[in-house]
């Protein structure tokens, strides 16, 4: 595993506290809220390039490996959009057509790779959280609760 992989995958771990970090100025400070946002499209598009750069450099299994890591950042920047300012029913389905894609790599970085196959499992098994999640929202969509 290269360097920039490495990066790309430590910058998607730290989503996690970014996030916490996001809930409390959402909660306490809504107007720093707006730090939080820029910062995770920073980490975010950071991560990207680290691992777009690792695909164009790598072979083989390794190449797998990185193109999972994008399979997912574009998901979870679909899955983003959609909770963001593009909240519109169609984008629903971008997001499934986008995690369907992000599978489809997931099962080949599987295949070709047998040194990390717990970086392609982890990011399946976000991917099939988040698309519970969406298929939930799918299904809520315009329903009358009164």
């Amino acid at each position: 595993m290269t360097g920039y992989l490495k990066g790309a995958i430590y910058l998607l771990v730290a989503i996690v506290p970014l996030s916490i970090g996001g809930y409390f100025l959402a909660v306490n400070a809504e107007d720093l809220f707006i730090f939080y946002e820029w910062l995770l499209v920073a980490v975010v598009l950071t991560a990207f390039i680290l691992s777009v750069k690792t695909v164009c450099e790598n072979q083989g299994a390794g190449k797998w490996l990185a193109g999972s890591v994008v399979a997912f950042i574009l998901q979870f920047t679909v899955l983003s959009l959609f909770l963001g300012p593009f909240t519109y029913y169609s984008m629903i389905f971008v997001y499934y057509g986008v995690a369907f894609l992000a599978f489809i790599v997931y099962v080949k970085a599987l295949k070709k790779n047998r040194v990390h196959r717990a970086i392609p499992i982890i990011l399946l098994v976000f991917t099939s959280v988040f698309t519970v999640y969406m298929f939930l929202l799918n299904s809520l969509w315009g329903v009358n609760w009164s």
